[in-house]
């Protein structure tokens, strides 16, 4: 019996295989109607409205706290695109409905730690340098191309440091699940008697903090809470967003030349130095985080409840209805 053809590759270190008659057209055709511009577009429209002198706060603060998701959505984005093409470029589609956030933050973390990962191009990949020389045309550019593959490269390692930083992630997913994340901002605040600088722009949420367990109880269900703020520049995120449009274009381009389908008359886009300032090297590119603890303050022989203790309470104060 013939077998319907596969494609087997890695999602971090999980094997998949994907089954289908039309394996190759089907990447092909998603690689062309990948749409590398959707975050910039969202974002131009979010920065053009934001400019609007007589927005209500309400809105404007809207705004804002939808053009910092864009962000830190492009960022997840681009390197679930960068990845799935390092462990399965001819298949990336299923490469990309198969990841979770969890196994791209091992693929991350791993090349910051210098940790080689499973790739179909069969070398020792354990750097942002030697993923960057596989996968980015420089090589077709002129002879500033050594110029644009540092600036490519610090950029990809800003916004590799981004993706792994907890915070950052809290205030994603406050963002992305109920809108737990409001537009705030503080322009001084103290802590621990030093008088940080905010900025006119930022986010405030709540994050959890599992409260510790003096008899190691297993999924002790006992937390407190922290208040963060998280302090960033609309004009540099917008920059941002639009130099992640950049390298997922070229990325594209890339796989669909030289990995799948043998096209040889795609166009490359070149790192605009403008954007690339506003987006890492003038002042508005500082991102500030801070957090403080609000709450109560615990006693130092403080005994937390048990789960079953938490369980009894409320089965015997909140009665199942029906």
């Amino acid at each position: 019996m013939k077998q319907m053809p596969a494609r087997l590759f890695k999602v971090f270190e999980t094997p998949v295989a994907i089954w289908g008659a039309n394996l190759s057209d089907e990447n092909r055709e998603f690689l062309n109607d990948y749409d590398c511009n959707y975050f910039q577009e969202i974002s131009q429209l979010l920065y053009d409205a934001l400019k609007n002198d007589k927005l209500e706060n309400e809105r404007r603060n809207a705004l804002l706290i939808s053009l910092r998701q864009t962000y830190l959505n492009s960022i997840e984005s681009f390197f679930a695109f960068l990845f799935a093409s390092i462990q399965s470029p001819d298949c990336i589609f299923g490469w990309l409905l198969k990841y979770q956030t969890k196994d791209l933050k091992a693929l991350v973390q791993s090349i910051n730690n210098g940790k080689s990962v499973f790739n179909k191009y069969e070398i020792e990949l354990s750097s942002w340098d030697v993923l960057y020389s596989k996968v980015f045309p420089t090589k077709l550019f002129d002879n500033d191309s050594l110029m644009l593959k540092e600036k490519e490269l610090k950029a990809i390692k800003i916004f590799a440091n981004e993706f792994l930083d907890e915070v950052v992630s809290s205030e994603y997913n406050s963002i992305k699940h109920g809108v737990r994340c409001k537009q705030n901002s503080i322009s001084k605040m103290l802590v621990k008697d030093i008088e940080i600088i905010g900025s006119e722009y930022g986010s405030e949420f709540i994050k959890l903090k599992r409260l510790e367990d003096k008899n190691n109880q297993k999924n002790n269900a006992n937390y407190c809470y922290t208040k963060i703020y998280s302090h960033w520049n609309p004009q540099s995120m917008y920059a941002r967003i639009q130099i992640i449009a950049v390298l997922q274009h070229n990325l594209r381009n890339y796989l669909l030349r030289f990995g799948i389908s043998g096209q040889v008359s795609l166009e490359y886009l070149i790192l605009d130095s403008e954007v690339y300032s506003d987006a890492f090297e003038r002042k508005s590119g500082d991102i500030i985080k801070m957090s403080f603890f609000q709450g109560f303050e615990l006693n130092a022989d403080y005994q937390i409840l048990t789960n079953e203790e938490i369980k009894k309470w409320t089965d015997e104060n909140f009665k199942t209805m029906g």
